[in-house]
C-alpha cells in the first residue's frame, strides 16, 4: 500500500529543516452527530478543526497504540499524517506497518527537544510548520519525556493557541500524547477532546485498548467500542 510523498508535502518537509535548525535541527472522520453510537473506536473519530489530547499514566504505551489507530484512520481518508517526536525517537516503525500504515506516506519530524520545562518548544514550533502548510489531516505531536520523567513540559497558552487556529483554518487535526494522569490538569482550554487511553490483555498475546472520554467540549458519544490488537514485535 505503499506511495510516494506528493510533491507539495515533499516541499513542505524541504522548508522545516531550515526552521527546525533554529531548536536543534531534525534528527536524520469528520465529527458525528451527537444521537446515536460510535461504531468504531474512539481513534476513528477525531474532530477536523481541533485538539485532542491522550494522556495516562507513564510507560503503558497506550497513547502509542491510540496514535496509531488515528494515523491509519486518516490515511485512509486519503489525507496525510505526520508524527513530530523529540529526537532520537522513540516510534518502533515495525509495529506502525503491521497495523496497515504507509510509512511511505508518514513523515517522521525529530527536533531536539529544548531545555527544561521549556522541552516541548521545538516539538510545537515543528507542529506549527506542518499545519501552516495545509498539507495534513493529522499531526500527531509526542510530549512525552523519555526516561519516565514525569516533569511534564510547559505549553505555552500562545502556542497552544496557533496550533487551535491553525488546525480549525485547515480543518486538520491535532494530537497530543501526553504523560499526565486523567485527573491532571489539561493542556488548555483548546482541548475539546481529552482521551484516556488503556490498554487491557484480553486473551494471550491479545490486547483490547478501552479509551475513556475526560474532557468532552464537542459532545462526541462515549460510547465507543474498544480496538483489539495483538502483541507487538516492538515497544507498543
Amino acid at each position: 500500500m505503499s506511495r510516494p510523498l506528493s510533491a507539495r508535502l515533499e516541499t513542505v518537509l524541504e522548508r522545516l529543516e531550515g526552521p527546525l535548525r533554529g531548536h536543534g535541527g531534525p534528527d536524520g472522520g469528520g465529527r458525528p452527530g451527537v444521537a446515536g453510537r460510535l461504531h468504531r473506536p474512539l481513534f476513528a473519530h477525531l474532530p477536523a478543526g481541533g485538539i485532542v489530547e491522550a494522556c495516562g499514566a507513564t510507560g503503558t504505551g497506550a497513547q502509542s497504540t491510540f496514535a496509531a489507530g488515528a494515523v491509519l484512520a486518516v490515511q485512509r481518508q486519503g489525507e496525510c499524517v505526520a508524527w513530530v517526536e523529540a529526537a532520537p525517537g522513540a516510534v518502533f516503525a515495525p509495529d506502525l506497518a503491521e497495523w496497515g500504515i504507509d510509512l511511505d506516506a508518514l513523515p517522521f519530524v525529530r527536533p531536539a527537544p529544548g531545555r527544561g520545562r521549556a522541552w516541548a518548544a521545538p516539538l510545537l514550533r515543528a507542529a506549527e510548520i506542518l499545519l501552516r502548510s495545509g498539507a495534513f489531516g493529522l499531526v500527531v505531536t509526542d510530549l512525552r519525556r523519555p526516561g519516565g520523567d514525569r516533569c511534564a513540559p510547559v505549553v505555552a497558552p500562545a502556542a497552544a493557541a496557533r496550533l487551535f487556529a491553525l488546525a480549525r483554518k485547515h480543518a486538520s487535526r491535532v494530537l497530543l500524547l501526553t504523560d499526565k494522569a486523567a485527573d491532571a490538569p489539561s493542556l488548555g482550554p483548546v482541548v475539546g477532546l481529552r482521551i484516556l487511553p488503556r490498554r487491557l490483555r484480553h486473551a494471550p498475546g491479545v490486547f483490547a485498548v478501552e479509551s475513556s472520554i475526560v474532557r468532552n467540549k464537542i459532545g462526541l458519544p462515549r460510547n465507543a467500542p474498544a480496538a483489539f490488537c495483538r502483541g507487538p514485535w516492538g515497544c507498543f
